[in-house]
Protein backbone atom coordinates (compact mmCIF):
# COMPACT_ATOMS: atom_id res chain seq x y z
CA UNK A 1 0.00 0.00 0.00
CA UNK A 2 2.61 2.25 0.99
CA UNK A 3 4.32 1.92 -2.14
CA UNK A 4 1.26 2.07 -4.39
CA UNK A 5 0.41 5.63 -2.67
CA UNK A 6 3.98 6.75 -3.67
CA UNK A 7 3.61 5.88 -7.32
CA UNK A 8 0.16 6.97 -7.36
CA UNK A 9 1.22 10.52 -5.92
CA UNK A 10 4.39 11.20 -7.55
CA UNK A 11 2.90 9.77 -11.19
CA UNK A 12 5.54 7.39 -11.79
CA UNK A 13 5.40 3.84 -12.52
CA UNK A 14 9.16 3.00 -10.80
CA UNK A 15 10.76 4.62 -7.61
CA UNK A 16 14.17 4.19 -8.79
CA UNK A 17 14.52 7.79 -10.39
CA UNK A 18 14.16 9.01 -6.61
CA UNK A 19 16.98 6.75 -5.57
CA UNK A 20 14.27 4.74 -3.15
CA UNK A 21 13.08 1.48 -4.86
CA UNK A 22 15.24 -0.53 -2.44
CA UNK A 23 14.73 1.40 0.70
CA UNK A 24 11.74 -0.44 2.13
CA UNK A 25 11.91 1.74 5.65
CA UNK A 26 11.76 5.01 3.23
CA UNK A 27 8.66 4.00 1.30
CA UNK A 28 7.31 2.72 4.28
CA UNK A 29 7.80 5.96 6.24
CA UNK A 30 6.63 8.05 3.21
CA UNK A 31 3.85 6.02 1.95
CA UNK A 32 2.21 5.78 5.69
CA UNK A 33 2.54 9.59 5.57
CA UNK A 34 0.99 9.95 2.27
CA UNK A 35 -2.39 7.80 3.85
CA UNK A 36 -2.30 10.04 6.92
CA UNK A 37 -2.60 13.09 4.67
CA UNK A 38 -5.32 11.34 2.91
CA UNK A 39 -7.35 10.51 5.73
CA UNK A 40 -7.24 13.74 7.65
CA UNK A 41 -6.97 16.23 4.78
CA UNK A 42 -9.76 14.81 2.54
CA UNK A 43 -8.32 16.64 -0.27
CA UNK A 44 -5.95 17.69 -3.01
CA UNK A 45 -2.29 16.95 -2.27
CA UNK A 46 -0.98 18.32 -5.84
CA UNK A 47 2.03 20.19 -3.93
CA UNK A 48 3.39 16.82 -3.15
CA UNK A 49 5.13 15.92 -6.03
CA UNK A 50 8.71 14.87 -5.27
CA UNK A 51 10.49 12.69 -2.61
CA UNK A 52 14.24 13.33 -1.96
CA UNK A 53 16.19 11.15 0.16
CA UNK A 54 18.50 12.43 2.35
CA UNK A 55 21.42 10.36 4.54
CA UNK A 56 22.68 11.23 8.34
CA UNK A 57 25.98 11.60 6.66
CA UNK A 58 24.92 14.84 4.37
CA UNK A 59 24.22 17.07 7.25
CA UNK A 60 25.88 18.09 10.93
CA UNK A 61 23.94 16.33 13.66
CA UNK A 62 22.87 18.22 16.52
CA UNK A 63 20.95 16.80 19.00
CA UNK A 64 18.94 18.08 21.07
CA UNK A 65 21.30 18.92 24.06
CA UNK A 66 23.33 20.26 21.66
CA UNK A 67 20.99 23.00 20.02
CA UNK A 68 19.61 23.63 23.73
CA UNK A 69 23.43 24.11 25.23
CA UNK A 70 24.63 25.99 21.97
CA UNK A 71 20.79 27.85 21.93
CA UNK A 72 20.67 27.86 17.94
CA UNK A 73 16.80 28.56 17.99
CA UNK A 74 15.73 29.12 21.15
CA UNK A 75 17.52 30.24 24.34
CA UNK A 76 18.97 28.14 27.54
CA UNK A 77 17.29 30.39 29.80
CA UNK A 78 13.39 30.87 28.88
CA UNK A 79 13.06 28.91 25.02
CA UNK A 80 13.07 32.86 23.66
CA UNK A 81 13.76 33.41 20.01
CA UNK A 82 15.55 36.78 21.45
CA UNK A 83 19.62 35.73 22.15
CA UNK A 84 19.81 32.58 19.86
CA UNK A 85 21.70 32.35 16.95
CA UNK A 86 18.58 32.32 14.72
CA UNK A 87 17.24 35.49 15.94
CA UNK A 88 21.12 36.50 15.28
CA UNK A 89 20.92 35.47 11.63
CA UNK A 90 17.13 36.63 10.68
CA UNK A 91 17.11 39.61 8.31
CA UNK A 92 15.14 37.47 6.06
CA UNK A 93 12.61 39.31 3.78
CA UNK A 94 10.46 36.57 3.45
CA UNK A 95 8.09 34.18 5.35
CA UNK A 96 9.73 31.70 2.85
CA UNK A 97 13.36 32.76 3.32
CA UNK A 98 12.72 32.44 7.12
CA UNK A 99 11.53 29.06 7.46
CA UNK A 100 14.31 28.00 4.97
CA UNK A 101 16.90 29.95 7.67
CA UNK A 102 15.80 27.73 10.33
CA UNK A 103 15.99 25.00 8.40
CA UNK A 104 19.76 25.70 7.38
CA UNK A 105 20.86 26.11 11.06
CA UNK A 106 19.13 22.90 12.35
CA UNK A 107 20.64 20.76 9.19
CA UNK A 108 24.12 22.36 8.34
CA UNK A 109 26.17 20.50 5.46
CA UNK A 110 29.34 18.08 6.12
CA UNK A 111 29.72 18.35 1.96
CA UNK A 112 32.95 20.84 1.48
CA UNK A 113 31.70 21.22 -2.16
CA UNK A 114 28.27 21.74 -0.74
CA UNK A 115 29.50 24.23 2.01
CA UNK A 116 31.35 26.50 -0.62
CA UNK A 117 28.81 26.40 -3.11
CA UNK A 118 26.56 28.22 -0.72
CA UNK A 119 29.62 30.53 0.74
CA UNK A 120 30.80 31.72 -2.41
CA UNK A 121 27.38 33.08 -3.43
CA UNK A 122 27.16 34.91 0.17
CA UNK A 123 31.15 36.23 -0.58
CA UNK A 124 29.32 37.11 -4.18
CA UNK A 125 26.23 39.67 -2.49
CA UNK A 126 28.78 39.95 0.34
CA UNK A 127 31.10 42.58 -2.14
CA UNK A 128 28.22 43.83 -4.43
CA UNK A 129 26.54 46.32 -1.56
CA UNK A 130 23.94 47.86 -4.40
CA UNK A 131 22.65 44.62 -5.67
CA UNK A 132 22.13 43.14 -1.78
CA UNK A 133 20.43 45.92 -1.03
CA UNK A 134 18.34 45.86 -4.45
CA UNK A 135 17.38 42.10 -3.84
CA UNK A 136 16.21 43.17 -0.59
CA UNK A 137 14.11 45.83 -1.28
CA UNK A 138 12.16 43.50 -3.99
CA UNK A 139 11.80 40.38 -1.70
CA UNK A 140 10.23 42.23 1.02
CA UNK A 141 7.33 42.84 -2.18
CA UNK A 142 7.05 39.25 -2.08
CA UNK A 143 4.43 37.61 0.09
CA UNK A 144 4.49 33.43 1.09
CA UNK A 145 4.32 31.84 -2.49
CA UNK A 146 5.44 28.56 -0.99
CA UNK A 147 2.06 28.56 1.41
CA UNK A 148 -0.22 30.11 -1.02
CA UNK A 149 0.76 27.12 -3.59
CA UNK A 150 -0.55 24.98 -0.59
CA UNK A 151 -3.31 26.31 -0.90
CA UNK A 152 -3.78 26.23 -4.76
CA UNK A 153 -3.49 22.64 -4.26
CA UNK A 154 -5.91 22.40 -1.21
CA UNK A 155 -8.30 23.85 -2.57
CA UNK A 156 -8.35 26.51 -0.08
CA UNK A 157 -7.11 29.59 -2.27
CA UNK A 158 -8.87 32.59 -1.56
CA UNK A 159 -9.30 36.58 -3.82
CA UNK A 160 -6.80 37.96 -1.01
CA UNK A 161 -3.91 35.26 -1.60
CA UNK A 162 -4.44 35.42 -5.27
CA UNK A 163 -3.73 39.26 -5.26
CA UNK A 164 -0.84 39.01 -3.26
CA UNK A 165 0.39 36.10 -5.79
CA UNK A 166 0.06 38.32 -8.73
CA UNK A 167 1.59 41.48 -7.13
CA UNK A 168 4.46 38.81 -5.63
CA UNK A 169 5.34 37.13 -9.65
CA UNK A 170 5.85 40.71 -11.00
CA UNK A 171 8.45 41.33 -8.73
CA UNK A 172 10.23 38.03 -10.46
CA UNK A 173 11.20 39.41 -13.66
CA UNK A 174 13.22 42.37 -10.97
CA UNK A 175 14.98 39.96 -8.97
CA UNK A 176 16.28 38.27 -12.13
CA UNK A 177 17.61 41.83 -13.81
CA UNK A 178 19.25 42.01 -10.46
CA UNK A 179 21.02 38.64 -10.45
CA UNK A 180 22.06 38.60 -13.95
CA UNK A 181 25.10 40.60 -12.99
CA UNK A 182 26.33 37.87 -10.71
CA UNK A 183 28.34 34.84 -11.65
CA UNK A 184 28.79 31.99 -8.77
CA UNK A 185 27.30 29.08 -9.65
CA UNK A 186 24.21 29.00 -6.92
CA UNK A 187 23.20 32.57 -7.90
CA UNK A 188 22.89 31.26 -11.27
CA UNK A 189 20.81 27.83 -10.21
CA UNK A 190 18.94 29.85 -8.28
CA UNK A 191 18.15 32.67 -11.55
CA UNK A 192 17.28 29.56 -13.50
CA UNK A 193 14.68 28.43 -11.13
CA UNK A 194 12.66 31.62 -11.27
CA UNK A 195 10.99 31.34 -14.49
CA UNK A 196 9.08 34.24 -16.42
CA UNK A 197 5.36 34.49 -14.64
CA UNK A 198 4.42 37.49 -16.65
CA UNK A 199 1.42 36.19 -18.09
CA UNK A 200 -0.03 34.52 -15.09
CA UNK A 201 1.00 38.13 -13.21
CA UNK A 202 -1.00 39.93 -15.21
CA UNK A 203 -3.79 38.25 -15.55
CA UNK A 204 -4.13 37.66 -11.54
CA UNK A 205 -3.56 41.38 -11.39
CA UNK A 206 -5.83 42.36 -13.93
CA UNK A 207 -8.76 40.02 -12.50
CA UNK A 208 -8.47 40.76 -8.69
CA UNK A 209 -9.15 44.04 -7.16
CA UNK A 210 -6.68 45.55 -5.03
CA UNK A 211 -7.18 44.96 -1.30
CA UNK A 212 -9.36 41.91 -2.05
CA UNK A 213 -11.58 40.63 0.42
CA UNK A 214 -10.84 36.69 2.45
CA UNK A 215 -14.35 35.15 1.24
CA UNK A 216 -15.96 34.66 -2.06
CA UNK A 217 -19.70 34.07 -1.21
CA UNK A 218 -20.41 37.47 -1.33
CA UNK A 219 -18.24 38.51 -4.67
CA UNK A 220 -16.86 41.98 -5.19
CA UNK A 221 -13.05 40.06 -5.63
CA UNK A 222 -12.88 40.39 -9.81
CA UNK A 223 -11.48 43.90 -11.32
CA UNK A 224 -14.01 46.02 -13.08
CA UNK A 225 -13.12 45.80 -16.97
CA UNK A 226 -11.96 42.10 -16.51
CA UNK A 227 -15.52 40.83 -17.74
CA UNK A 228 -18.03 42.13 -20.61
CA UNK A 229 -20.75 40.53 -18.92
CA UNK A 230 -19.76 40.76 -14.85
CA UNK A 231 -19.16 44.50 -15.70
CA UNK A 232 -22.72 45.37 -17.02
CA UNK A 233 -24.56 43.45 -13.88
CA UNK A 234 -22.17 44.97 -11.12
CA UNK A 235 -23.12 48.70 -13.01
CA UNK A 236 -27.01 47.48 -12.81
CA UNK A 237 -26.35 46.18 -8.77
CA UNK A 238 -24.62 49.54 -8.26
CA UNK A 239 -26.77 51.89 -10.07
CA UNK A 240 -29.77 50.76 -8.51
CA UNK A 241 -29.82 53.37 -5.48
CA UNK A 242 -29.44 56.35 -8.34
CA UNK A 243 -32.25 54.57 -10.87
CA UNK A 244 -34.46 53.89 -7.67
CA UNK A 245 -33.88 57.91 -6.69
CA UNK A 246 -34.56 59.27 -9.96
CA UNK A 247 -38.27 56.85 -10.14
CA UNK A 248 -38.86 58.50 -7.06
CA UNK A 249 -39.01 61.81 -8.06
CA UNK A 250 -40.38 60.95 -11.55
CA UNK A 251 -43.14 59.04 -9.06
CA UNK A 252 -43.46 62.39 -6.71
CA UNK A 253 -44.15 64.46 -9.70
CA UNK A 254 -46.88 62.31 -11.65
CA UNK A 255 -48.64 61.48 -8.13
CA UNK A 256 -48.35 65.37 -6.32
CA UNK A 257 -47.61 62.81 -3.45
CA UNK A 258 -44.47 64.90 -1.70
CA UNK A 259 -44.05 62.22 0.90
CA UNK A 260 -43.84 59.01 -1.73
CA UNK A 261 -41.05 57.32 -1.40
CA UNK A 262 -39.60 54.03 -2.14
CA UNK A 263 -37.69 51.68 0.10
CA UNK A 264 -36.50 47.99 0.27
CA UNK A 265 -36.88 45.18 3.06
CA UNK A 266 -35.36 41.74 2.86
CA UNK A 267 -39.59 40.02 3.67
CA UNK A 268 -41.70 42.11 1.03
CA UNK A 269 -38.68 43.68 -1.72
CA UNK A 270 -39.13 47.15 -3.31
CA UNK A 271 -42.11 49.22 -2.49
CA UNK A 272 -43.84 52.76 -2.69
CA UNK A 273 -44.82 53.85 0.24
CA UNK A 274 -47.98 56.37 0.44
CA UNK A 275 -48.95 58.17 4.16
CA UNK A 276 -52.31 57.99 4.74
CA UNK A 277 -53.38 61.28 4.26
CA UNK A 278 -52.20 61.21 0.70
CA UNK A 279 -54.04 57.61 0.21
CA UNK A 280 -56.74 59.50 -2.07
CA UNK A 281 -53.84 60.85 -4.75
CA UNK A 282 -52.24 56.77 -5.21
CA UNK A 283 -52.84 56.01 -9.03
CA UNK A 284 -54.96 53.06 -10.19
CA UNK A 285 -51.69 51.33 -11.32
CA UNK A 286 -50.67 50.76 -7.59
CA UNK A 287 -50.52 47.58 -6.29
CA UNK A 288 -51.32 47.64 -3.04
CA UNK A 289 -48.87 45.30 -0.84
CA UNK A 290 -48.74 45.63 2.51
CA UNK A 291 -51.03 47.68 5.54
CA UNK A 292 -49.33 50.30 8.06
CA UNK A 293 -50.60 52.32 10.77
CA UNK A 294 -50.13 55.44 9.11
CA UNK A 295 -50.16 54.48 5.42
CA UNK A 296 -49.81 52.22 2.76
CA UNK A 297 -46.99 50.05 0.60
CA UNK A 298 -47.59 49.45 -3.12
CA UNK A 299 -45.99 47.98 -6.00
CA UNK A 300 -45.61 48.55 -9.94
CA UNK A 301 -44.88 46.65 -12.77
CA UNK A 302 -42.02 48.70 -13.25
CA UNK A 303 -41.02 48.30 -10.09
CA UNK A 304 -41.33 45.03 -9.77
CA UNK A 305 -39.33 44.49 -13.18
CA UNK A 306 -36.65 46.29 -11.67
CA UNK A 307 -36.55 44.48 -8.73
CA UNK A 308 -36.17 40.77 -10.31
CA UNK A 309 -33.32 42.46 -12.51
CA UNK A 310 -31.69 44.27 -9.71
CA UNK A 311 -31.88 40.50 -7.24
CA UNK A 312 -30.97 38.46 -10.43
CA UNK A 313 -28.37 40.66 -11.47
CA UNK A 314 -26.55 40.43 -7.84
CA UNK A 315 -26.82 36.55 -8.28
CA UNK A 316 -25.38 36.47 -11.42
CA UNK A 317 -23.24 38.69 -10.52
CA UNK A 318 -21.63 36.50 -7.91
CA UNK A 319 -21.97 33.21 -9.60
CA UNK A 320 -19.92 34.79 -12.52
CA UNK A 321 -17.39 35.71 -10.60
CA UNK A 322 -16.94 32.28 -8.62
CA UNK A 323 -17.07 30.97 -12.56
CA UNK A 324 -13.97 33.75 -13.24
CA UNK A 325 -12.06 32.66 -10.15
CA UNK A 326 -12.60 28.56 -10.35
CA UNK A 327 -11.06 29.30 -13.56
CA UNK A 328 -8.02 31.43 -12.38
CA UNK A 329 -7.31 28.43 -9.52
CA UNK A 330 -7.55 25.87 -12.62
CA UNK A 331 -5.30 27.89 -14.31
CA UNK A 332 -2.76 28.43 -11.10
CA UNK A 333 -3.16 24.50 -10.32
CA UNK A 334 -1.49 23.46 -13.59
CA UNK A 335 1.67 25.77 -12.60
CA UNK A 336 2.45 24.43 -8.97
CA UNK A 337 5.81 22.72 -9.91
CA UNK A 338 6.85 26.15 -11.53
CA UNK A 339 5.45 27.92 -8.23
CA UNK A 340 7.03 25.68 -5.94
CA UNK A 341 10.51 25.88 -7.93
CA UNK A 342 10.47 29.88 -7.30
CA UNK A 343 9.32 29.49 -4.18
CA UNK A 344 12.71 27.42 -3.25
CA UNK A 345 14.94 29.71 -5.52
CA UNK A 346 13.68 32.86 -3.27
CA UNK A 347 14.31 31.46 0.23
CA UNK A 348 17.46 30.34 -0.85
CA UNK A 349 18.45 33.42 -2.22
CA UNK A 350 16.90 35.17 1.34
CA UNK A 351 19.16 32.91 3.32
CA UNK A 352 22.68 33.64 1.40
CA UNK A 353 21.27 37.66 1.27
CA UNK A 354 20.53 37.38 4.92
CA UNK A 355 24.43 35.74 5.24
CA UNK A 356 26.11 38.41 3.20
CA UNK A 357 24.15 41.43 5.07
CA UNK A 358 24.64 40.22 8.43
CA UNK A 359 27.88 39.37 7.69
CA UNK A 360 28.54 42.73 6.21
CA UNK A 361 26.88 44.42 9.27
CA UNK A 362 29.32 42.79 12.09
CA UNK A 363 32.30 41.96 10.22
CA UNK A 364 32.66 38.42 9.67
CA UNK A 365 34.75 36.73 7.25
CA UNK A 366 34.45 34.02 4.89
CA UNK A 367 36.23 30.57 6.59
CA UNK A 368 38.10 28.18 4.28
CA UNK A 369 36.84 24.81 4.92
CA UNK A 370 39.16 21.74 4.56
CA UNK A 371 38.72 18.23 5.15
CA UNK A 372 38.23 16.19 8.46
CA UNK A 373 41.89 15.47 9.58
CA UNK A 374 42.68 18.89 9.21
CA UNK A 375 43.05 21.57 11.95
CA UNK A 376 40.62 23.38 13.72
CA UNK A 377 42.04 27.01 13.30
CA UNK A 378 40.68 30.27 14.38
CA UNK A 379 42.40 33.58 15.07
CA UNK A 380 40.67 36.16 16.76
CA UNK A 381 37.30 34.23 17.35
CA UNK A 382 34.18 36.28 18.83
CA UNK A 383 30.86 35.18 20.35
CA UNK A 384 28.81 35.98 17.94
CA UNK A 385 25.42 36.69 20.38
CA UNK A 386 27.25 37.69 23.36
CA UNK A 387 29.14 40.55 21.37
CA UNK A 388 26.07 41.67 20.47
CA UNK A 389 24.05 41.42 23.53
CA UNK A 390 26.66 42.23 25.98
CA UNK A 391 27.24 46.36 27.37
CA UNK A 392 31.17 45.06 27.43
CA UNK A 393 33.56 44.90 24.77
CA UNK A 394 33.82 41.57 23.66
CA UNK A 395 37.65 39.85 23.91
CA UNK A 396 38.58 37.65 20.68
CA UNK A 397 39.84 34.93 21.24
CA UNK A 398 42.04 32.04 19.16
CA UNK A 399 41.79 28.29 19.34
CA UNK A 400 43.60 25.91 17.61
CA UNK A 401 42.98 22.00 17.29
CA UNK A 402 43.82 19.06 15.35
CA UNK A 403 44.06 15.66 15.30
CA UNK A 404 47.77 15.32 16.76
CA UNK A 405 49.67 17.04 19.89
CA UNK A 406 46.70 19.49 20.18
CA UNK A 407 43.13 17.67 19.82
CA UNK A 408 42.34 17.81 23.42
CA UNK A 409 42.06 21.20 25.41
CA UNK A 410 41.75 21.79 29.22
CA UNK A 411 40.19 24.45 29.84
CA UNK A 412 41.05 25.85 33.42
CA UNK A 413 40.07 29.36 35.13
CA UNK A 414 37.95 30.86 37.86
CA UNK A 415 33.71 31.09 37.96
CA UNK A 416 32.92 33.93 35.12
CA UNK A 417 36.13 33.43 33.16
CA UNK A 418 34.44 32.66 30.50
CA UNK A 419 35.19 29.26 29.88
CA UNK A 420 31.43 27.86 28.98
CA UNK A 421 31.24 31.22 26.77
CA UNK A 422 34.78 30.36 24.71
CA UNK A 423 33.30 26.32 24.20
CA UNK A 424 30.05 27.46 22.80
CA UNK A 425 31.76 30.59 20.80
CA UNK A 426 33.50 28.01 19.08
CA UNK A 427 31.28 25.47 17.78
CA UNK A 428 28.67 27.74 17.20
CA UNK A 429 31.33 29.06 14.45
CA UNK A 430 31.68 25.46 13.22
CA UNK A 431 28.15 25.66 12.83
CA UNK A 432 27.77 28.64 11.02
CA UNK A 433 30.69 28.07 8.51
CA UNK A 434 28.96 24.60 7.77
CA UNK A 435 26.00 26.63 7.19
CA UNK A 436 27.97 28.57 4.51
CA UNK A 437 27.87 31.89 6.57
CA UNK A 438 30.92 33.94 7.18
CA UNK A 439 32.14 33.65 10.42
CA UNK A 440 32.63 36.27 13.54
CA UNK A 441 36.66 36.16 13.67
CA UNK A 442 39.78 37.54 11.94
CA UNK A 443 40.76 33.95 9.87
CA UNK A 444 38.98 30.39 10.12
CA UNK A 445 40.25 27.03 9.16
CA UNK A 446 37.41 24.67 9.43
CA UNK A 447 37.64 21.00 9.23
CA UNK A 448 34.34 19.22 8.27
CA UNK A 449 32.74 18.35 11.38
CA UNK A 450 30.26 15.02 11.29
CA UNK A 451 28.94 15.80 15.32
CA UNK A 452 28.69 18.06 17.72
CA UNK A 453 28.44 16.99 21.13
CA UNK A 454 27.59 19.14 24.33
CA UNK A 455 27.79 18.70 28.04
CA UNK A 456 26.98 21.80 30.16
CA UNK A 457 25.36 22.98 32.44
CA UNK A 458 23.23 20.96 35.72
CA UNK A 459 20.19 20.03 34.96
CA UNK A 460 17.79 17.25 36.27
CA UNK A 461 15.08 15.36 34.56
CA UNK A 462 12.65 14.63 37.23
CA UNK A 463 10.09 13.00 34.80
CA UNK A 464 12.34 10.86 33.70
CA UNK A 465 13.25 9.73 37.58
CA UNK A 466 16.77 11.44 36.43
CA UNK A 467 19.02 13.24 38.80
CA UNK A 468 21.61 15.40 37.43
CA UNK A 469 24.53 13.78 38.04
CA UNK A 470 22.71 10.59 36.03
CA UNK A 471 21.66 13.22 33.52
CA UNK A 472 25.61 14.12 33.05
CA UNK A 473 26.37 10.79 32.97
CA UNK A 474 23.76 10.07 30.86
CA UNK A 475 24.75 12.37 28.00
CA UNK A 476 28.67 11.52 28.68
CA UNK A 477 28.04 7.63 27.93
CA UNK A 478 25.73 8.83 24.71
CA UNK A 479 29.22 11.31 23.63
CA UNK A 480 31.67 8.28 23.86
CA UNK A 481 29.28 5.91 22.41
CA UNK A 482 28.42 8.27 19.16
CA UNK A 483 31.25 10.15 18.64
CA UNK A 484 34.05 10.04 15.87
CA UNK A 485 37.56 11.39 14.86
CA UNK A 486 35.84 13.53 12.74
CA UNK A 487 33.21 15.10 16.13
CA UNK A 488 33.68 18.39 17.80
CA UNK A 489 33.42 17.79 21.64
CA UNK A 490 32.40 20.12 24.19
CA UNK A 491 32.70 19.14 27.73
CA UNK A 492 32.04 21.70 30.99
CA UNK A 493 32.86 20.17 34.30
CA UNK A 494 32.28 16.63 34.11
CA UNK A 495 32.41 14.87 37.10
CA UNK A 496 29.88 17.21 39.40
CA UNK A 497 27.15 16.45 41.70
CA UNK A 498 29.21 13.19 43.40
CA UNK A 499 32.17 13.12 45.42
CA UNK A 500 35.36 14.97 44.81
CA UNK A 501 37.68 11.92 43.75
CA UNK A 502 34.97 9.64 42.56
CA UNK A 503 34.02 13.10 39.93
CA UNK A 504 37.81 13.85 39.60
CA UNK A 505 38.06 10.00 38.22
CA UNK A 506 35.40 10.05 35.95
CA UNK A 507 37.18 12.99 34.39
CA UNK A 508 40.10 11.94 34.33
CA UNK A 509 38.90 8.33 32.58
CA UNK A 510 36.60 10.65 30.24
CA UNK A 511 39.44 12.32 28.91
CA UNK A 512 41.73 9.46 28.16
CA UNK A 513 39.28 7.54 26.73
CA UNK A 514 37.99 10.06 23.95
CA UNK A 515 41.91 11.60 23.27
CA UNK A 516 43.47 8.10 22.76
CA UNK A 517 40.25 6.29 21.52
CA UNK A 518 37.83 8.47 19.65
CA UNK A 519 40.85 10.81 18.73
CA UNK A 520 37.94 13.41 18.51
CA UNK A 521 38.61 17.60 18.66
CA UNK A 522 37.54 18.13 22.31
CA UNK A 523 37.17 21.17 23.99
CA UNK A 524 37.00 20.03 28.18
CA UNK A 525 36.35 22.54 31.13
CA UNK A 526 37.05 21.47 34.77
CA UNK A 527 37.83 22.91 37.82
CA UNK A 528 39.49 19.81 38.90
CA UNK A 529 43.58 21.59 38.54
CA UNK A 530 44.76 17.95 39.07
CA UNK A 531 43.78 17.30 35.26
CA UNK A 532 46.22 19.77 34.07
CA UNK A 533 48.68 16.98 35.11
CA UNK A 534 47.03 15.37 31.78
CA UNK A 535 49.32 17.22 29.38
CA UNK A 536 52.65 15.65 30.36
CA UNK A 537 50.99 12.18 30.61
CA UNK A 538 48.97 12.32 27.64
CA UNK A 539 49.91 13.14 24.36
CA UNK A 540 47.44 15.62 22.58
CA UNK A 541 46.34 17.01 25.50
CA UNK A 542 46.88 20.26 26.57
CA UNK A 543 46.61 23.09 29.12
CA UNK A 544 44.43 26.28 28.05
Amino acid sequence: LCKKNLLEQLKVHSLDAFGIEDKKAAICAAGSLLEYFKETQKRSTENINKITLEQDNEYLLLNESALTNLEIVSTLKDRSRYGSLLWLLDDTSTSMGSRYLKTVLLSPLTDKNKINYRLDGVEELYNNTLIRQGLKDLLKSIKDIERITGKISNGNLTPRDTEALGKSLSAIPSVKFQLSGLESKIIRDIDALLIDFTEISKLLQLAIVDNAPVVTKDGGFIRKGFDETLDKLVEMRDNAQSFLKQMEEEEREKTGIKTLRIGYNKVFGYYIEVTNSFKDLVPYNYVRKQTLTGGERYITEELKKFEEEILGSNEKAIRIELQLFAKIKTLLSEHIKDLQSASKAIAALDVILTFADVSKKYDYVKPEIVDSDKPLDIVGGRHPIVERVSKNQFIANDAYLDTNENRTMIITGPNMAGKSTYMRQNAIIVIMAQCGCFVPCKSASIPVVDRIFTRVGANDNLISDQSTFMVEMTEVANILLNATKNSLLILDEVGRGTSTYDGLSIAWSVIEYINNKIKAKTLFATHYHELSELENIIEGVKNY
